[in-house]
């Protein structure tokens, strides 16, 4: 049979078909691999991210609290006077960024879009929140929201309450265009990221799901972060929780659009906001799949910028959606559930308990406080925000639970004797006892010794005890009053254990009480001239009658206030008797007592209080 011999043209044509199908095979061979290589990711055209603020002429209005409350919904809607604008491009992301005004957290911004401006969508809504970034913290903004491709934007903006401002100024509207070109390199590039999301999403085996093992995550190459947007290096804290939140925006996105969604939210926290990087230390599709966010390493401490005042020590994973009435897809909940356990075993954190965190930035609390917030926590826990949403929120106690039974098994065992259990003040107790691995291994590392009063109160820790090669320890302690305490062991939380306690209520050492000198103070005088002197005298002795041995302090304090402090001191004779000569300078009145030390047969004791006037 005879060949039909192409034309010039026909040849190009086969040849750039041909190059574009083997391009398409050897990138799905690349990307087939879960963990790809920085070398593979690196392969791939960064995809172009577009980004347009559009100023709201004269400012944006903020419809007053009462005109919405009084009005129907028909008029209430009117009532909110939208501003039209015109990006003049496609967008498929838009948020509001404006000057900080006061009770900047009282106000709701609106939204809808338009491709023709004819046919609108529906209203999105998103709360103003403070930026409490560098370079940026007189700024106030909303999430950006994902509203499918548009042109046009009507923007409003409404009172909470009647604190809110009248008006938001510097207000713009940010339309973000994430979306992968419409050339063939990038459909080439955006069929291979989401082949590549796909292939994360698949290695979450039924294995996986239920141990704290790493889940799988589409990093940032792959999900085609532009590095040249990041403004400085990451800074790191020890982890100490996680904050749940959600990004809102519309919740209809499909699995191809959800990488561009991470982009848009990377461009619009760094070229609008002024971020250093992308808030979110990780995002989560309704899909399942996980996404990297901020630059630093997964497995770090990297501190982010998604909870005002709360960043330093708090991981934040956000779920890419709104769900204030709609709760979260199943699979986005497991993948979170698998990131949680992954993530806060490698700190050793119990996904039950709390944690204290210090305030940094002032909105629900006071800069500086230490607040007690739960190991897994919503964003509205430490802001005035309704992130993650109604039907978000009411997961967490079930997803606080899903989380330790995935990682329950791998708290440090730790037992804790004390002998004797009761003794005398001032005898030593030695305290030991034995920690171990769930499966038996011997542990290693310092055991911290616990306590508090045995009436109850905060636990604070109190002595250390090395652990030996068989993993035991034991430490001699000398107990100087007559207290009782309750007593615990912690062994704290390393990579892929969690904290462990001898026992939730401790144990209960008895201190018996010891009698007490007997001390007695006499003066010379009890008004004297400044310049003169006073004698101090007196006797210390045992409950018994014998002779006290050793030194007497003299202290005083001024008649209307003070603490009692230390003054002079006397030895103590074979009778246990004292005296001394002070010549006094300073006119003043005092308060004068005598003070003997405490030994391990006898508590200290104090003499009667005495009055000095010096003229």
């Amino acid at each position: 049979m005879r060949l039909k011999r192409l034309t010039s043209p026909e040849r190009r044509a086969r040849l750039v078909a041909a190059l574009i199908v083997g391009i398409v095979v050897a990138l799905g061979a690349v990307w087939a691999v879960p963990r790809m290589s920085l070398a593979a990711a690196e392969s791939l055209r960064t995809p172009q991210v577009r980004i347009e603020q559009l100023l709201v002429p004269g400012g944006l209005s903020v419809t007053p609290a009462r005109s919405l409350a009084s009005t129907s919904t028909s008029r209430a809607a009117a009532a909110l006077r939208p501003a039209t604008l015109d990006a003049g491009v496609p967008f498929s992301m838009a948020g509001v960024v404006c000057d900080r005004p006061d009770f900047a957290d009282e106000v709701v911004v609106q939204l809808r879009t338009s491709s023709d401006g004819l046919s609108w969508s529906r209203w999105y809504e998103a709360a103003l929140e403070q930026n409490d970034q560098a370079g940026r913290s007189g700024e106030s903004f909303t999430d950006p929201l994902w509203t499918g491709t548009a042109r046009y934007v009507q923007v409003s903006a409404h009172a909470v309450t009647a604190r809110a401002p009248v008006a938001l100024v510097n207000a713009r509207v940010v339309a973000i265009d994430s979306v992968e070109d419409a050339d063939a390199a990038a459909v080439v590039d955006g069929a291979a990221r989401r082949a590549s999301a796909a292939d994360a999403r698949a290695s979450l085996s039924t294995a996986a799901a239920w141990s704290p093992a790493a889940p799988a995550i589409v990093m940032r190459q792959a999900w085609g972060a532009d590095e040249s947007l990041r403004t400085s290096a990451p800074s790191y804290a020890t982890v100490k929780m996680a904050f749940v939140h959600h990004t809102a925006g519309g919740n209809d996105y499909t699995q191809a659009d959800a990488p561009a969604i991470v982009r848009g939210i990377y461009a619009y926290h760094t070229q609008a906001l002024g971020w250093s990087d992308v808030g979110y230390n990780f995002l989560i599709d309704r899909f399942g799949t996980i996404y990297e966010g901020r630059y630093g390493g997964v497995t770090e401490g990297v501190v982010g910028a998604q909870v005002l005042g709360f960043n330093t020590g708090s991981t934040g994973i956000s779920v890419i959606g709104t769900y204030s009435s709609e709760a979260p897809s199943a699979a986005a909940v497991s993948s979170l559930e698998g990131l949680l356990a992954w993530k806060l075993s490698l700190g050793g954190l119990d996904p039950s308990g709390s944690a204290s965190m210090t305030c940094g930035s002032t909105q629900k609390f006071k800069a500086g406080a230490a607040v007690t917030l739960p190991v897994i926590a919503g964003h509205r826990d430490a802001n005035f925000t309704e992130c993650p949403g109604d039907a978000f929120y009411a997961l967490l106690p079930a997803v606080r639970a899903a989380v330790a039974r995935l990682i329950d098994p791998t708290k440090w065992v730790v037992t804790l004797k004390v002998s004797p259990a009761s003794i005398p003040a001032y005898s030593t107790a030695t305290y030991s006892g034995l920690v171990r691995t769930a499966t038996g291994e011997a542990g290693a590392g310092t055991v911290i010794l616990q306590r508090r009063p045995a009436s109850g109160g905060d636990w604070a820790d109190w002595r250390t005890a090395p652990l030996r090669a068989d993993g035991t320890y034991s430490v001699a302690v000398r107990m100087t009053n007559s207290n009782s305490w309750q007593c615990r062991a912690k062994m704290p939380g390393v990579t892929g254990i969690l904290t462990g306690y001898s026992s939730s209520q401790g144990l209960t050492i008895r201190l018996a009480g010891l009698p007490a000198w007997r001390v007695s103070l006499g003066l010379s005088t009890t008004s004297a001239r400044a310049g003169s002197s006073v004698r101090y005298s007196g006797r210390v002795k045992t409950v018994s009658g014998g002779s006290g041995s050793g030194v007497v302090t003299i202290q005083r304090h001024p008649a209307s206030r003070g603490p009692w402090l230390d003054w002079r001191t006397a030895t103590l004779d074979a009778r246990g008797r004292y005296a001394v000569k002070v010549r006094m300078t300073v006119r003043a009145s005092w308060r004068l007592r005598a003070r003997m030390a405490g030994t391990a047969v006898d508590l200290q004791g104090c003499s009667a209080v005495k009055a000095l006037r010096i003229f």
